[in-house]
């Protein structure tokens, strides 16, 4: 390999494949009893929370909750506007009928 290479200024090896390939299969071996266990996931708990976090999610979820009430009542009067404008129209239009088949 060395009479191969020996021309390439670039390929400079600092030592022979045979000697490479057992020095990769002893550096194997001590990494395959070096692993570690998987690492359990730890439940998370309410107890664990940080005050300043219970806190702050306390209030997002009061605030959650105002939103939810302020979109239910504005459904609620959009819906009596809606029939109220409807009861309008029926009864303009039954006052104006007798108008129009007159004409």
């Amino acid at each position: 390999m060395d009479e191969f290479m020996a021309g390439d200024p670039a390929v400079r090896p600092k030592s022979l494949v045979s000697s490479i390939e057992e020095t990769s299969s002893e550096q194997q071996t001590p990494a395959k009893e070096k692993t570690t266990p998987p690492k359990k996931k730890r439940k998370k708990r309410e107890a664990e929370m940080p005050d300043w976090f219970r806190e702050y999610s306390e209030e997002q979820n009061k605030i959650l909750n105002e939103i939810k009430d302020n979109q239910e009542r504005g459904a609620r009067v959009a819906e009596e506007r809606n029939s109220i404008l409807k009861s309008l129209t029926c009864a303009l239009l039954k006052t104006q009928l007798p108008n129009i088949s007159e004409s």
